[in-house]
């Protein structure tokens, strides 16, 4: 008994399916009770097929002996019509009587023939109506077991094509556990790499710390010198009588305005950067400005005869502003352009005698008039220190000598402290 237990233990041991669909994986169990129930149905299909037939060979040998009953039952009435005539035919007058007692018997022996034949035919009724049960019955148990043979055979492909699924299931579980072997060794050396850099990027965060500490501390430090320089030039330049600030300020119209949002972390540093940008601008704006003016004076040797401001002229006698410098020089001395420029005037000009113009930028002007020969023309670009023109007496003149002035944007300006101021933009140049 165990032994049998045993087999059909192994027989109907539980089964499980893996289905594998792109990542996605189930498991389908078949139990050994599942096996169990479909086998007993089976087999309970198969013992009910074999009672039907049973039953219908049954119902067939029944009507077959009704058949035999009814014809033992018509030979017997037969008999019994042939013995009533051959009594009447041989019957005398004497045996009338007797005769229509025998009659008599055998009308009530045939009355009871009737009635037993109607009760056979009953039966038979009866029994054609089971036959015609059992044969629907039996028609449709081979229905059914059609059906189930058709199962079957479904199953039974369905278990090939199982076996081939299970067959390739366990193959691609197989690489899949191969693979995730690989793969969980790939993500142990991505964990470490992972860790290597993240201890590298702390590292480098620490570096960057240090190093936007020390930019900032070098931004500083830059900003403070430039700002010395630009405050220093300021200085050199404010010695001219020049606003610097005002003077560059009308060379770059436009403005710039926004709300203050305070700049933190990296956009600190970047902020930092862009003003020192914007200082080391304005110490080369600075620097541009200085080299533009017109400092030093335009003759190497001279006299100073006139200054700037009210005096009494040289003609009249009467008070009257002079609007520049007068430097008395031997007729022909080289007159010297006091800083870079562009010619935009060189010829006559009425009291000015001969006179020079040259445009040196931000609004600068410098005149040289009553010269006795001019050595440039008009748009000709000239450096500091460059010959010019001659020293003479041409126009309101009493004798030989330069009048020099400076202007800025049309306004006369003192030419005096130019020439202070020469050696110390000299110095800072």
């Amino acid at each position: 008994m165990q032994r049998i237990s045993h087999l059909v233990g192994r027989v109907f041991r539980q089964r499980e399916i893996i289905l594998r669909s792109g990542t996605n994986v189930r498991y389908v169990v078949l139990s050994s009770t599942l096996q169990r129930a479909v086998a007993a149905a089976g087999l309970g299909m198969l013992v009910a097929g074999a009672w039907t037939m049973a039953g219908h060979h049954r119902a067939w040998t029944l009507v077959d002996l009704k058949s035999h009953e009814v014809a033992r039952v018509e030979e017997a009435y037969r008999l019994a019509i042939d013995s009533l005539g051959a009594a009447v035919d041989g019957a005398t007058e004497a045996g009338r009587a007797e005769g229509a007692s025998a009659i008599l018997a055998l009308v009530a022996q045939n009355e009871s023939l009737q009635r037993h034949l109607t009760e056979v035919e009953r039966r038979l009724l009866s029994a054609e109506t089971e036959r015609e049960r059992a044969s629907a019955n039996h028609e449709n148990l081979v229905e059914r077991l059609r059906l189930l043979d058709r199962q079957v055979r479904q199953h039974a492909s369905k278990n090939v094509e199982l076996g081939a699924v299970v067959t390739s299931l366990e193959q691609g579980l197989t690489d899949a556990m191969a693979e995730r072997g690989r793969l969980a060794v790939e993500r142990d050396r991505l964990a470490r790499e992972r860790n290597a850099l993240r201890a590298e990027i702390q590292e480098l965060e620490r570096r960057q710390g240090t190093l936007t500490v020390t930019h900032e501390q070098t931004i500083a430090q830059l900003s403070e010198r430039t700002q010395a320089g630009i405050d220093g030039l300021k200085r050199v330049i404010a010695r001219t009588g020049l606003d610097p600030d005002r003077v560059l300020a009308a060379q770059t119209p436009g403005g710039q305005g926004g709300p203050l949002v305070p700049a933190v972390g990296p956009d600190k540093v970047h902020a930092n950067l862009v003003g020192l940008g914007s200082q080391i601008g304005r110490l080369e704006e600075m620097r541009r400005l200085l080299r533009a003016l017109p400092v030093g004076a335009p003759l190497e040797s001279f006299n100073l005869m006139s200054n700037f401001g009210v005096r009494r002229d040289p003609f009249t006698g009467q008070l009257a502003m002079h609007s520049g410098m007068d430097l008395s020089a031997p007729a022909r001395t080289p007159v010297h352009s006091t800083g870079g420029g562009t010619v935009v005037s060189a010829g006559w000009n009425g009291e000015f005698g001969n006179l020079i113009e040259i445009d040196h930028g931000y609004g600068l002007v410098t005149r040289y008039g009553h010269l006795s020969r001019i050595h440039v023309k008009v748009g000709q670009r000239v450096a500091q220190h460059q010959p010019i023109g001659l020293v003479g007496s041409t126009g309101r003149s009493t004798g030989p000598h330069v009048h020099y002035e400076i202007l800025i944007e049309g306004k006369n300006l003192n030419p005096a402290k130019f020439l202070e101021a020469a050696r110390y933009v000299s110095k800072s140049q």
